[in-house]
């Protein structure tokens, strides 16, 4: 009994990981380019959509949807944390070999 006790606990345990990943994995279709940010200023905690684009001679991530405090792109200068969607998972990407060859005004802050 106990053994089938443990192994139904697994079971469930993996079942509620699964049920939590799918969640979070961007709609069908969408490649590499898609990611999502954390960053400061933009009224919520939870990951915001985009993808990367050069405007105004900068990097920049266009997000899906203007965040709670308004914004619609952000330089990489301003993400705190970035995630690509890659192989089903969701990989860490270090902003700080992306920004090492912006151009200074870039690396000044801001947003849209």
């Amino acid at each position: 009994m106990k053994k089938t006790l443990i192994t139904l606990g697994a079971a469930l345990a993996m079942l509620t990981q699964t049920r939590t990943q799918a969640a979070e994995k961007p709609a069908a279709g969408s490649d590499d380019s898609v990611l999502r940010v954390k960053a400061a200023g933009l009224g919520t905690n939870d990951w915001l959509g985009g993808k990367l684009f050069h405007g105004q001679g900068c990097t920049m991530v266009k997000l899906d949807r203007p965040s709670p405090a308004g914004y619609s792109s952000l330089l990489l200068v301003g993400i705190s944390h970035m995630q690509a969607y890659k192989s089903g998972q969701w990989v860490d990407m270090a902003i700080a070999p992306m920004l090492k060859p912006e151009p200074a005004p870039c690396k000044g802050g801001g947003s849209d």
